[in-house]
């Protein structure tokens, strides 16, 4: 579980996932596009490599010591009317920056995501 901002046209998520030896972000933006409880489709972002910006509804995944960053190219989002704030990701992601280029330039993610809202 990770923490979530929600206000007026904005959702900001962010979620752990730990592996056998690498940690990683989860990171969930839907900046001025968000209207709620919904399903949001993903496309190519408008300006790589950056979270918090008014373009598309996105997600990325992030080496926590690295920074390698994986942003999505295609898929879908859900978000759910529940608290902790909770929904389904399906997306195709592709290597974006930060360290050397990695062995895997491409993701496939899909799963359940939960979070709590913050202030």
């Amino acid at each position: 579980m990770g923490n979530c901002l929600v206000a007026s046209h904005l959702l900001i998520a962010q979620v752990e996932l730990l592996a056998a030896s690498h940690n990683y972000r989860l990171v969930i933006d839907i900046d001025g596009r968000y209207s709620g409880p919904a399903t949001y489709d993903l496309s190519p972002w408008k300006h790589p490599n950056t979270i918090g910006v008014n373009d598309v509804p996105k997600v990325a995944v992030i080496e926590n010591a690295s920074g390698d960053f994986w942003q999505s190219v295609s898929g879908v989002l859900r978000v759910d009317d529940t608290s902790p704030l909770s929904g389904f990701v399906v997306a195709d992601l592709s290597f974006n920056g930060g360290g050397p280029t990695p062995r895997l330039t491409s993701l496939t993610i899909s799963g359940d995501w939960s979070c709590s809202r913050i202030p």
